[in-house]
This record gives structure tokens, C-alpha cells and sequence, in this order.
């Protein structure tokens, strides 16, 4: 087994109503810089050009919204060239409160359950820490996922 491949990834759901159709949840390629500055933080992500990677998630939800079961994959690239499958490790947790934006804060840990392309027989985790709009005519979603992947 070789090195880890660590990334990052922010995906992007668009707005839309309840009743149409849901728009992809997208994301570019990133590179991030974080500095500890003077006992503070400052950071920049700043899209790449090239291909994106799309995110695909199905989700059984608790009585009051607050826990969650979550599992799906990420296509890279135009086709999905590669492709990651995960699930969620124990339950997602997603806050109960709303900030003045209207987007409710959640995390979940993923299992990698495999791979395809040049990501066959991947394993590992992905962390996910989201942001979601849950008002009937937003839904939008702000996902940003920490993956530690292992390649055979």
C-alpha cells in the first residue's frame, strides 16, 4: 500500500424549489491554504480549472432532523472517470438551529467502501462538515469533504 492520498473538496447544490428537478452537486478542484496568523486563523480556497467531481448522497433522516444514516459516491471527472462509494460511520449529526442565514451546520464521517478507475480497491475516510438550507425554495447545500484514501 502506498502513501495516503489526502484531499479536499467543496461540492455546491444550487437552490431549488421542492417539486423540481435537484441540480447536480458539483465541486472543482481546490487548493487551500490555512496560516495561523498572530493566534488566529486565516484561509483561502481557490478553484482549480479542469474537470469537477460530483457528489451523490441518499439519506434516511431521524424523527427530528437531527441524526442522520447517509451513503452514496463521488464521480471525478467528466463521466466519472473514477469513482469513490462510501457510507456513513455510526450517525451524521445535523444541528437543530438554523443561523440568521437560514443554513443549518452538519458533520458526518464516511467509510470508503470502494473505488473505480484509478481509485479500484480504494479504502479509507472522508469527513464531511456541511452547511444546509432546508427552507422549501433553497435546499442548497455547501459540503466540504476531508478524504484520507488508501490505494492498493
Amino acid at each position: 500500500m502506498g502513501a495516503p492520498l489526502t484531499y479536499v473538496l467543496r461540492f455546491h447544490r444550487p437552490a431549488y424549489a421542492q417539486g423540481t428537478a435537484e441540480p447536480p452537486t458539483t465541486g472543482p478542484g481546490l487548493t487551500v491554504h490555512t496560516r495561523v496568523v498572530d493566534g488566529s486563523l486565516a484561509a483561502q480556497l481557490d478553484e482549480l480549472g479542469g474537470a469537477e467531481a460530483t457528489l451523490e448522497l441518499t439519506f434516511a433522516v431521524n424523527q427530528d432532523s437531527t441524526l442522520f444514516f447517509e451513503w452514496g459516491s463521488v464521480r471525478f471527472g467528466a463521466a466519472g472517470a473514477a469513482s469513490l462509494s462510501f457510507s456513513s460511520i455510526g450517525t451524521g449529526t445535523l444541528l437543530p438551529d438554523a443561523d440568521a442565514d437560514g443554513f443549518r451546520h452538519g458533520t458526518v464521517s464516511y467509510l470508503v467502501t470502494g473505488g473505480t478507475g484509478a481509485l479500484a480497491g480504494a479504502s479509507g475516510i472522508i469527513n464531511s462538515n456541511f452547511l444546509l438550507n432546508l427552507d422549501p425554495d433553497s435546499n442548497e447545500l455547501v459540503d466540504t469533504h476531508l478524504g484520507v484514501i488508501h490505494l492498493p
